[in-house]
């Protein structure tokens, strides 16, 4: 058999709410290969092969585990000095939080004073060379003509009892409860290592605040932090405020409804679509990038023949080699596959219009672009429809001013194409 038959990692690692994507299945690739001591020598190239995936995913991943702390990497060694695969240990134990450690010590501080006798009760069963001790000569009292009283019934609690249940409760919620104590400890770790500040926050301060929650509070407070977060960063601000000052002020209060907020940051559009032309029109605006293009000998001398002129070599240039990203925009195209585009686009994607092929509108837009040195769309084979902004190339300038108020909120380039 080839492949092996088990994948060795840490358990902790398996519920981290710090993995995305593809990184448990890149440990757990790891993990098929590792020595005693947790080492193998794997490259990214063969485990992106592996998992059908892009070498960047690979890396993006390894990365990821690094920051985590379950994967260690050194760099191999070359003797000719090109790159190599790396060595990578998966680490299976991880340091336990000082918190948790005090918890455990006030629970054995605690099991070591308890006397029996004050108990009131003894271990089950009696060792053989200890008898037990014989019953007394007296009868058991009669049993009254009543039901025994059902203890968890209110009305038949004492009074004193209730009180005493009532604060047991409410130090149960609290989290002073040694049992309820050690899943707080857990779940507030979860929620502290997730919070992207938490190598400088306040581990104290956070706590208090996680205490003085109700259980229903933290609940909210641990799904909601990955979209604070996020709402944060997509609002222009550069600084996350404190796990502690988040919980204390209940910040994700503040976000809006969940349901509104479902809506994925990306989407992946479909070629010559409204959303895939949006971000193309939008890309070429930002004009050519890159070098002004240079002639080359034989193009020099076409132009000393009088073939062409610089001022058309140059423009030529420009359009084939002048805007890479609307290149692979186009390759993707030719191949019927779409792009990564940013859903922050969909206004702009509302302004387009259908566009039949080979129409008058059609070659309008053939011009358009080649009047601006843009580089035209590849050919939509049987596609029959196209869709451009509305009302043709004199459309362009409400689109254009659309694309600069897109770009006043702080919006990112909304065309991201997939490397994979």
């Amino acid at each position: 058999m080839n492949d092996p038959r088990f994948s060795i990692i840490p358990g902790w690692i398996v519920t981290d709410p710090r993995l995305k994507g593809r990184d448990l299945q890149v440990l757990c690739l790891l993990g098929r290969h590792i020595d005693k001591a947790g080492w193998c020598f794997r490259s990214q190239v063969k485990m992106a092969r592996q998992l059908d995936c892009a070498r960047s995913t690979v890396q993006s991943s390894l990365e990821r585990l690094m920051k985590i702390g379950v994967v260690e990497r050194r760099t191999g060694d070359s003797f000719d000095g090109r790159d190599t695969s790396y060595h990578y240990r998966v680490i299976f134990d991880r340091e336990v939080a000082a918190s948790t450690l005090r918890t455990w010590e006030e629970d054995e501080a605690e099991n070591d004073q308890l006397d029996p006798a004050e108990t009131g009760c003894r271990s089950a069963g009696t060792p053989a060379d200890i008898p037990a001790p014989p019953a007394g000569p007296e009868s058991a009292p009669p049993a009254g003509p009543g039901s025994a009283p059902y203890k968890n019934v209110p009305d038949l609690t004492p009074p004193a009892e209730q009180e005493r249940e009532a604060r047991a409760g409410e130090r149960e919620e609290n989290g002073n409860s040694p049992t309820n104590r050690k899943t707080l400890e857990r779940a507030f770790e979860r929620a502290f290592q997730a919070w992207p500040t938490s190598v400088s926050d306040s581990r104290p301060e956070a706590w208090k605040a996680w205490i003085d929650l109700s259980a229903e509070e933290r609940v909210q407070a641990d799904a909601e932090a990955e979209r604070y977060a996020a709402a944060v960063k997509n609002g222009g601000r550069k600084h996350l405020c404190s796990h502690a000052v988040y919980l204390r002020e209940k910040r994700w209060l503040r976000l809006e409804p969940a349901e509104n907020a479902a809506r994925p940051a990306v989407v992946l559009a479909k070629p010559f679509g409204k959303l895939w032309q949006a971000a193309r029109i939008k890309t070429l605006f930002a004009g050519p990038t890159g070098p002004t293009p240079v002639l080359t000998r034989i193009e020099r001398r076409m132009v000393e023949g009088g073939s062409f002129t610089e001022e058309q070599l140059i423009a030529d240039k420009r359009v084939r080699t002048g805007f890479p990203s609307i290149n692979v925009m186009h390759e993707k195209a030719m191949h019927r596959q779409g792009v990564t585009v940013s859903t922050a686009l969909e206004p702009l994607a509302e302004m387009m219009e259908a566009v039949r092929v080979g129409s008058e509108r059609w070659e309008e837009w053939r011009a358009e672009h080649q009047a601006r040195g843009w580089p035209w769309i590849p050919d939509p084979g049987r596609q029959e429809w196209v869709y451009f902004p509305a009302g043709g190339p004199g459309g362009l300038k409400d689109f254009e001013a659309a694309i600069r108020a897109y770009e006043a909120k702080g919006n990112d380039d909304g065309a991201q194409q997939a490397a994979e």
